[in-house]
């Protein structure tokens, strides 16, 4: 079998030759398309994979079961985290198989898919969860043009729920600061410590390990996220090129972290060969690491005991966010402590914040053009 691409219409177009009809002996040939040569030459080397491998569904025999699943095996599996993978698995094993599994994947309408949402919305999912199912089956259905297997992605003509904009608690530095108090000499002190000062996720914490620190330059080097996958724990890359985002630490942070290694060096003394050297900066006395469904769950438990504000452990990263656009650091640098992909993100969820940082910038302007007024001063009279 052979392939090769070219340009076709202003796009890259890759033609597989495949072997002859067996009933009419005429020639047959599968086109895919894309945006670029690299693209192109990657969908025309994954088909011929698939027909190699015996995994290559026709669309016309292919039901929207078995392209999901051939889709989830092929495509999935080998470029999402593994989190993200089972999240994905589960969607269209719940909900889009038993609704639209059966359809033959080229009949496959957009009125079918409109239909579908609004079942869904009637058994008491969200709009915000809808949309999420709508992205996934989108993303699905996109390969499938890409490899060739549709003309077009049906879910470009559907109407998706809007996603309701999410409500999240924030803790002020005065209630972080109790709360560090409060956990101090318990292992969730170092995760509070790192979220609420830093703006790490969970995940992210609990794959730190010494070597990406150089507490002497105050500084991190993020690169991991720590997934459970198949009842393993494992180390996932925060990106897909394997490279990492430098975080800035607070000095006053770097000498608490430093004493952490101190106390991690005496639990290794009093264990002995029983202990366990996992490099981690969050760790049992015997050396285990702490993991991300620990944090979650005990936080919970913590914060009910105490008696302070509800919040998510993932709302101290929100925290920090809100605290640091309070205090008028750039949204671009508080978007890069976050690590998110575009500052946008950062925009649309702190937009609560903004109006403040819009009024301020208000009077900034104001008193720039025209000067501070200064109040007049009364004269007490005797």
């Amino acid at each position: 079998m052979r392939g090769h691409i070219r340009k076709y219409k202003g796009r890259w177009a890759g033609v597989i030759e495949l072997d002859r009809d067996p009933i009419t002996g005429k020639r047959r040939q599968k086109w895919v398309y894309a945006d670029t040569e690299r693209e192109c030459e990657k969908l025309v080397n994954e088909f011929i994979y698939q027909v190699e491998t015996g995994t290559y569904i026709e669309s016309s025999k292919a039901t929207v079961e078995d392209y999901l699943n051939q889709w989830l095996n092929v495509y999935a599996k080998n470029n999402l985290a593994p989190s993200t993978y089972r999240s994905y698995n589960g969607i269209a094993t719940v909900h889009l198989n038993p609704r639209i599994g059966n359809i033959k994947l080229d009949k496959l309408t957009p009125m079918k898919i409109q239909a579908m949402y609004s079942e869904l919305l009637k058994t008491h999912l969200s709009p915000t969860s809808v949309l999420y199912i709508h992205r996934i089956l989108h993303k699905a259905l996109s390969q499938a043009v890409k490899w060739g297997l549709l003309a077009n992605n049906p879910t470009e003509k559907v109407e998706a729920p809007k996603k309701r904009k999410v409500v999240f608690g924030t803790w002020d530095n005065k209630t972080i600061l109790k709360a560090l108090e409060l956990a101090k000499d318990t292992p969730l002190y170092i995760p509070i410590l790192l979220s609420a000062t830093t703006g790490l996720r969970v995940g992210e914490i609990c794959a730190l390990r010494w070597a990406d620190m150089d507490l002497d330059k105050n500084q991190i080097s993020v690169r991991y996220t720590y997934q459970r996958v198949d009842k393993q724990w494992i180390l996932k890359n925060t990106k897909t090129d394997g490279s990492s985002r430098m975080v800035i630490l607070p000095a006053v942070v770097s000498n608490i972290l430093k004493k952490q290694k101190q106390k991690q060096k005496e639990w290794q003394l009093f264990h002995g060969p029983d202990y366990q050297l996992s490099g981690f900066i969050n760790t049992w006395p015997d050396g285990r690491p702490i993991v991300t469904e620990y944090v979650g769950k005990q936080f919970k438990k913590f914060v009910e005991e105490n008696g302070l504000p509800v919040i998510r452990f993932h709302d101290l990263r929100h925290s920090h966010a809100t605290e640091l656009l309070k205090a008028g650091v750039n949204p671009k640098i508080v978007s890069e402590r976050l690590g998110h992909s575009s500052i946008r993100i950062t925009l649309d969820t702190y937009s609560h914040v903004v109006p403040t940082l819009q009024k301020d910038a208000a009077e900034i302007a104001a008193n720039g053009i025209f000067g501070k007024k200064k109040q007049k001063k009364t004269r007490k009279k005797s």
